[in-house]
Formats: structure tokens, sequence, C-alpha cells
């Protein structure tokens, strides 16, 4: 008999009882997949656990997975994947006390911010089930991992957790980079790497809204202090952009600071020029708008619903 199971069976009928109360409570309640979140995550997850709060982890980890099941978030990709989380913490569960169901939520809600900024939930899984077992943050090693597939908002955060890490992890998450000055030079080029590429196209971000995109008609990029911005009709929204992903964050306005305009000395019709080589972005040269903020160039033209986001 495992240890999940010889806890929840020595209080079978409160835990019985929980059920029935959120089923009563939710008819849409999927027991089934509560159940193989039970059996696929939470086991395994606490197997190796010794601790005199064992049974106050599982129980609260049993109403956090009935919460996912009664939300309704268990649905399409997520129902292989929370279980898959659960189960792929299992090296790193001692890392979870003293606050165990706080950082379990908050690993399983990353997870979803993962997917709702457009990065790349299965890779991360991937990654997290390679993590070693030296690891004594989970939550610092979720953060990092987030931003390393394809998060770029939490580019200061994952690097201000790396400082803290030992360099062995370090390396294991961050590659032979880390040991190369990755993380100072992060902090302010967010395309640094080692073997350093010339200047290019980094990814294209968009897309009409009537297909599921998030411009109403074709965007406007600016550049202010604070970063790079992009109007589309009455919305408006901040550009993230690094070496590992894109993301659109929505805010209510630009910054009230003065805009930074793109030097004309660096474009010649469609062409952007920059100290590292030249990147024709594609776009007519009329309505073509271009706006820098450190190491990062977005194009923007009127007969494009979508930005493009150039590594300089």
């Amino acid at each position: 008999m495992s240890v999940l199971q010889d806890l929840l069976g020595s209080n079978r009928l409160d835990f019985n009882r929980r059920v029935e109360a959120a089923r009563r409570a939710d008819a849409s309640l999927d027991t089934a997949w509560f159940s193989r979140l039970l059996l696929e995550g939470l086991d395994p997850l606490i197997e190796s656990l010794v601790s005199p709060t064992l049974g106050a982890w599982v129980s609260q980890s049993f109403d956090l997975g009935l919460e996912l099941a009664r939300q309704g978030r268990c649905k399409g990709p997520m129902a292989d994947r929370i279980p898959r989380l659960w189960r792929a913490l299992a090296p790193l569960s001692q890392g979870l006390a003293p606050e165990f169901r706080k950082n379990l939520s908050k690993i399983t809600n990353a997870l979803f911010n993962l997917e709702r900024w457009g990065g790349r939930p299965d890779e991360f899984l991937e990654l997290l089930e390679s993590v070693p077992e030296r690891s004594p943050d989970p939550v610092g090693v979720v953060l990092v991992l987030s931003w390393l597939c394809g998060v770029p908002q939490l580019r200061e955060p994952a690097l201000a957790h790396a400082r803290t890490m030992p360099p062995q992890i370090l390396r294991d998450l961050l590659g032979t980079d880390a040991d190369q000055g990755g993380l100072d030079a992060w902090a302010t080029d967010p395309w640094w790497s080692a073997s350093r590429k010339a200047p290019h196209i980094a990814g294209w971000i968009g897309g009409f809204a009537g297909d599921e995109g998030p411009f109403p008609v074709p965007p406007t990029v600016q550049a202010f202090a604070e970063g790079l911005f992009v109007h589309s009709g009455p919305r408006v929204f901040q550009l993230h952009a690094d070496r590992f992903g894109q993301f659109l964050a929505p805010t209510e306005s630009v910054p009230d600071s003065p805009p930074l305009n793109f030097p004309q000395a660096q474009r010649s019709g469609s062409t952007v020029r920059l100290p590292g080589g030249d990147v024709d972005v594609g776009f007519p040269a009329q309505g073509l708008v271009l706006a820098q903020h450190g190491r990062t160039v977005a194009a923007s033209s009127a007969v494009s619903f979508q930005v493009c986001v150039i590594a300089s």
C-alpha cells in the first residue's frame, strides 16, 4: 500500500464526504479525472516524503485537486499535463515544504499561465522532468523554466531567482551560457548568447482579431523608456520579447514619458540598418513604422496585422 493510500484509507469517511459535497455543489465535477490526479500525480509526489505534517499536506492537496476538478481546469491538454506536473515534482517535493499547499498551487497556476501567455507547456514539462533531485527550490526552478519556455515578461524575476541557485543547478537549467556571463548579460540584453547571431528577425506576433488574434486593425509600434508598446484601435499592449519567446501584455495606456523616435539614418526603404548588419522586414516602405528599445526593434505596417520582432 502506498503512502497516499494509507493516509486516505485512515480517514476515508472524511475524504469521501468532501468529494460528495463537491459533487452536490457542482454536478459536472469530473470525479474520474480527480481520481486520476490522485493516482498519477499526488501519489508519486508524496511517496518519498517524511514529515509529521504529511497528513495535512495530503489533505490540502486533496482539496486543491478537488477545486481544479470543480473549476473545469482539467479539460483538453491540461487533463494530462496537471498529473504529469505533480508527478514531475516528486524528486523536488521536499523543497515544497513547509508551505506545501501554497507552493503546489503556485506551481500549478504557473502551468496554466504558461499556456495563457503563449508559452510552451509541453517543453516546460519535459525540462522539469529532467531537473536533478538536488534542487532545493522548485518554485524558483519553475519560474526559470517558464521564462525559458516562452514567457519573456518573467525574465527579470527568473534571473533574480537564478542568482540564488547553486552553480551546478544553474548549469542544468541554463546550460553553459550560465557559466559565460549569461546572468549579467541577459539583465540588459534579452538576445544574448555565447555564440551571438547577427541582427535577424526573431519572430512575428499578433494577428487579426477576427481570426482570434489581438488586433482589430493593423497595429502601430512605439517605443518609450519603459519598453515597446503596440496600438491597435482602442487596444494597447506592451511587447515583451527575448531569445526564448514573445508576448503581448494588454495594458490600459502607453507611458506618460516622451516616445523615442527611431533614427532615420537606420532605415532605408524596408531595410533596417543596425550596427551588426542589415535586416529586411519585408513590409512595404510606405506605411512602415519602426521602434527600438535596447537591443529589440519592432516593425509594423499599415498593410499587416502582425508585428515583426528584430533582435539587434
